[in-house]
């Protein structure tokens, strides 16, 4: 599923560097295929004295150098004997301060490297903290470290013994991250990171927005194998159940405006036809209100294949919150379910109460409040929640 995200448009070099990989390839293809011409012959033995090859320095360009978070975005799909090399196999290839132990359990290897991709904002926060200053959620080790938490929760069906904030790089991801994007970055949490660290568990800071009250039950994966029908049959019972869900649970969502209801809305920011596809953002406003105004039915906006692979639906249900909210969440995700906005998050996750604080589901996707309008409700206090 990865490879396929690379032909989406939505999703920018500067989140996967597929670009920078190729020029690490293309660089080393050059490096090697350049013919080598001696310089000398030795006096004594007669042999042709050939030059040094200059070596390749990933440290002179930034550009080049990919971190081990990104490669491990995309070698998720690929296989490992040993759960440790889905990290290991990678550590010749980026820049990382990971020595190989395989001493060590797969658990506390993904474990470790979570912490060190929590560490690195964690050690930032504290210097900007002494200057009484927040921390921007723009800076790229803010931006690995939220989407190595999205890329985590349970509705990945976690092989291994796991936090639920720690990803199992063993398992391929139920659904595309919503923190890439769908040709626009959300912004739920807004621009400035709250608490951060790790203590026994995840603190994390922010706003629970609501609770679930009604989530639907048709997953949207037909790669399971357990839908007698069609691909199209199940995207339409994704679909029908949504809108059932939507108009005969509520009147009016917090999310709708004076010229738009809630769940329209969400169809056109999901980038969603009228009859449920997933239609790749264009570049051209003005070609998307074209399609919605004619409402193409034609294969290229009906393709199952692109709504089950890039989709947002794929791996998600629809939900209603208690006070009228619509979305998408995890497929697993339950009445009693809580959403929470995390600050400085792209967009909100919804977490499982327990008795010793949370565990993280995954990401989900709130009509009315993906741009930061949580931050304005002064009745949702701010506040500190741990993860385990």
């Amino acid at each position: 599923m990865p490879r396929t995200w690379q032909l989406d448009q939505a999703i920018s070099a500067s989140e996967l560097p597929f670009l920078r990989i190729n020029r690490i390839r293309l660089r080393h293809q050059r490096l090697i295929q350049t013919p080598i011409t001696p310089i000398s012959v030795d006096a004594r033995s007669g042999d042709e004295v050939y030059a040094e090859p200059d070596p390749i320095n990933l440290e002179d360009d930034e550009h080049d150098d990919p971190q081990l978070l990104d490669l491990l975005l995309m070698s998720r799909s690929s296989g490992a004997t040993d759960p440790r090399d889905k990290i290991y196999a990678l550590l010749g290839l980026g820049k990382h301060d990971i020595d190989p132990d395989y001493s060590m359990s797969p658990e506390s290897v993904f474990t470790d490297f979570a912490l060190q991709t929590i560490g690195a904002v964690t050690n930032m926060q504290a210097r900007q903290n002494l200057n009484s200053l927040d921390l921007d959620t723009n800076l790229r080790e803010v931006r690995r470290a939220l989407t190595l938490i999205s890329c985590a929760g349970q509705h990945n069906q976690q092989l291994q013994d796991l936090p639920s904030w720690v990803p199992d790089w063993t398992v391929d991801l139920s659904s595309r991250p919503l923190v890439f994007g769908l040709g626009q970055r959300f912004a739920a949490g807004g621009d400035n990171l709250g608490l951060f660290d790790w203590d026994f568990g995840l603190q994390l800071c922010g706003k629970l927005l609501d609770s679930v009250t009604v989530a639907g039950s048709v997953h949207l994966d037909y790669s399971l194998g357990k839908h007698n029908g069609s691909p199209h049959d199940m995207i339409r019972e994704w679909w029908q159940e949504a809108q059932q869900i939507a108009f005969s649970r509520i009147a009016r969502s917090p999310g709708s405006t004076m010229n738009m209801d809630a769940f329209e809305a969400m169809r056109r920011d999901l980038s969603l036809c009228r009859h449920g596809y997933y239609i790749t953002p264009s570049p051209n406003p003005r070609r998307n209100s074209l399609l919605e105004e004619l409402d193409a039915s034609d294969q290229i906006s009906h393709s199952a294949s692109q709504t089950m692979t890039l989709g947002p639906t794929r791996g998600r249900i629809f939900f209603t919150s208690s006070t009228g909210y619509i979305g998408i969440a995890p497929y697993g995700s339950r009445e009693g379910d809580l959403v929470f906005v995390l600050l400085g998050a792209d967009v909100a996750f919804v977490l499982r109460p327990l008795e010793d604080g949370y565990c993280l589901t995954g990401e989900a996707y709130v009509q009315g409040v993906m741009h930061g309008e949580v931050l304005e409700l002064e009745h949702l206090p701010v506040q500190d929640i741990m993860i385990s």
